[in-house]
């Protein structure tokens, strides 16, 4: 086992990264071997050892950035003294850093200990709206990082800011895996024969995150606007959104409470058994994001895998997986009409429906694989 597949991610935020989890667990097939400094998840297994770090407070308004300067020297000193142990004990050469502290301390460490680093961006970091002290250490410590991006949207807002560096878009893929299923008290609603099914039904379905209250009212206005076409419609909500009581009022409201089932919180978790069930329970799939996370990300992916016809926001960050009117619809944000309009057009035509959802299983055989995935971080990390 050669030393530069020994790899130190940083990540010490509260990303949901499965996706990412997903293909790092694959690389271990070749050798790979990965430590985690920062806070402990549901991956750990993942890796062969684990330390918790502290790097001070998110970093998200001038207050926090400035407690942040004052104690900045001494994050940088801890991190030091655990860097060189991490050196001495796993002999690393790379390291991928996630989060703007882990970037602000470890890049200039890692200059100093001749180590090559990488700088992964979320998806839905608002360059453009964080602080100016922010962006001026961001730009200042990116010429020595490798910067990969997960979209094509983030690779715009870096070189609107000026970053000169190369930024390298890195492909996404998912493991096509067979789960198991169990039966729960929703298991009448979630059928796996999917012909007998739909005779009774035509169901929307959306996987919702934490944040997405908005994006979700907005999907019952267009549902409710579609019951004058489609009478029997039923809305499935995977997940356990905030605002989970007024959601539920205005479902009343609406009157739409006898076709709009809500799943759980333990349903939306990525590697769930239960996900794939509802999946296939689905006959089209909404994005209720404002914009586009690793966690939507993964989820579009899964979706795709499935051959489900999906609508999205358009430029929020899925160009980079739906090919508009091909293996997708792309639509304005916060409009309820033209959602309920492309609901409606997928209910009337079938051969449409059939179409996307047969191109976007396409897409994911193509372009989508976990191997392929896999294969452009081990030239990355080595």
């Amino acid at each position: 086992m050669t030393e530069n597949k020994n790899i130190l991610i940083i990540n010490t935020g509260q990303e949901n990264n499965q996706l990412l989890f997903d293909i790092f667990s694959e690389l271990r097939a070749n050798d790979f071997n990965f430590y985690l400094l920062g806070k402990r998840n549901r991956n750990y297994n993942l890796f062969k050892l684990t330390k918790k770090i502290y790097l001070g407070p998110e970093l998200k308004n001038n207050f926090n950035i400035f407690l942040f300067c004052l104690i900045a020297p001494l994050f940088w000193l801890r991190g030091f003294y655990t860097l060189l142990l991490f050196l001495k004990e796993r002999k690393i050469k790379t390291i991928v850093c996630c989060y703007w502290n882990e970037k602000i301390i470890f890049s200039s460490l890692a200059k100093i200990l001749r180590l090559k680093i990488i700088w992964l961006e979320y998806p839905d970091t608002l360059y453009g709206e964080s602080p100016r002290l922010l962006l001026f250490f961001y730009k200042l410590l990116s010429r020595r990082a490798i910067i990969t991006v997960l979209n094509e949207i983030t690779k715009t807002q870096l070189k609107r800011l000026g970053i000169k560096n190369q930024i390298i878009l890195a492909p996404l893929g998912i493991k096509l895996n067979k789960f198991s299923r169990q039966d729960s008290i929703f298991s009448g609603l979630a059928k796996i024969d999917k012909e007998n099914y739909f005779r009774k039904y035509f169901t929307v379905g959306a996987i919702v995150n934490s944040g997405q209250a908005n994006q979700v009212e907005n999907l019952f206005w267009a549902v409710k606007k579609c019951l004058t076409v489609i009478n029997n419609l039923q809305l499935i909500i995977v997940g356990d959104p905030e605002e989970r009581k007024k959601l539920t009022w205005l479902v009343k409201k609406l009157e739409i409470d006898s076709l709009v089932w809500f799943v759980g919180e333990a349903a939306v978790n990525e590697k769930d058994i239960n996900l794939q069930k509802w999946l296939d329970s689905f006959d089209v799939f909404c994005l209720t994001c404002q914009r586009a996370t690793l966690f939507d990300l993964h989820i579009s992916l899964r979706a795709m895998a499935t051959g489900l016809a999906i609508i999205g926001p358009r430029n929020q960050g899925f160009e980079d997986l739906i090919t508009e009117n091909k293996n997708g619809l792309l639509i304005e944000s916060n409009n309820s009409d033209i959602l309920a309009g492309e609901i409606i057009n997928l209910f009337k035509n079938k051969r449409l429906k059939h179409t996307l959802g047969k191109n976007a299983l396409e897409a994911i055989n193509q372009n989508h694989k976990i191997s392929r995935s896999a294969s452009y971080f081990a030239g990355l990390f080595s």
